[in-house]
Formats: structure tokens, C-alpha cells, sequence
């Protein structure tokens, strides 16, 4: 089993504060029997989706908080903890960089771990009073969100006035 480090980053991403929210209720049913039922359902290879349903307020929520506890290194996403407050941006932009990053954290060996690196070498002789020297202009720059991206600027100039 993979276990995820600790911090305040890492807890964010995986929803603990929200996981701990509803394990802490005092009215926390834990489900065991539904949790085994679950597990063996996705063991099954011809298993490719599971949907949970119940009436609003059955605890669907808090079931999925003690699968996460459970496992610490399957991916979450917790659209709303009720139906006031929001817990994050709900899409599923938000919802795939969400579940992309818990991937990375848990399995970064299934990510590129090369640097996409940008060097900007300029040379520059005399530069006069009113000029300017601009190394880089970069208007928008698309990579991949799990890979590391440097961006160096070297800039010299002989003389400026």
C-alpha cells in the first residue's frame, strides 16, 4: 500500500480536512459491509464503474470518506461537503488536475520526472541610453501540469550608457 506523505499541501489535495469532518461526526456510521462489497466489486476485471446512490442524507458522502481513509493512495474529489458550501471549483478541469496531481503524488514513477527546460542566451554589446534590452517575451507557455518547467535567462551586456 502506498501512503501519502504528510502536509498541509498533500492534505489539501487529498481532502483530509474534509475526510476528517466526517469521520470526527459522533454520528459516523462505519460500513464495513458495504466497504468489502465495494472492494470485491472493483477487484472484478469486467468491473469498470461503480455508481453509489441512496436518497439525500443516507451518508453516501461520508461512506466515500471512509474508503479514502481506508485507502489512502486512490484518488478523491470531493465536490461539496453539503449543499451550501463548496469545497472546490466544481468541473471537471478541476476534478482531472485534482485527480492527475493525486496521481503524481502516489505514483510518480508513472510521470516523467525530465525537466522541460527554456534557455534564453543574449549577448549584448553597447547598449544606449534610451534602449532596452528584453530577454524573453513569453505570451503563454503550455506544458504538462505534473512535469517541472525551468525557465533560465542569461543577459550580458558589455556597456550600458
Amino acid at each position: 500500500m502506498t501512503t501519502i506523505p504528510e502536509s498541509p499541501r498533500v492534505d489539501d489535495l487529498f481532502f483530509g480536512a474534509a475526510i476528517d469532518t466526517y469521520l470526527a461526526n459522533p454520528r459516523f456510521l462505519q460500513r464495513d459491509w458495504l466497504a468489502a462489497d465495494v472492494e470485491q466489486r472493483l477487484n472484478d476485471p469486467g468491473c469498470r464503474f461503480l455508481l453509489l446512490t441512496a436518497e439525500p442524507g443516507a451518508g453516501k458522502s461520508a461512506f466515500l470518506a471512509q474508503l479514502a481513509r481506508d485507502h489512502p493512495s486512490w484518488p478523491r474529489y470531493f465536490i461539496r461537503r453539503d449543499q451550501v458550501a463548496p469545497l472546490g471549483p466544481p468541473g471537471a478541469r478541476s476534478l482531472l488536475l485534482h485527480v492527475g496531481l493525486q496521481l503524481a503524488t502516489c505514483y510518480p514513477q508513472l510521470f516523467a520526472t525530465d525537466r522541460l527546460e527554456l534557455t534564453i542566451r543574449q549577448r549584448l554589446g553597447t547598449l544606449g541610453q534610451d534602449a532596452s534590452a528584453i530577454g524573453v517575451e513569453v505570451q503563454r507557455l503550455i506544458g504538462s501540469p505534473f512535469r517541472r518547467v525551468a525557465l533560465k535567462i542569461i543577459q550580458e551586456v558589455e556597456r550600458a550608457a
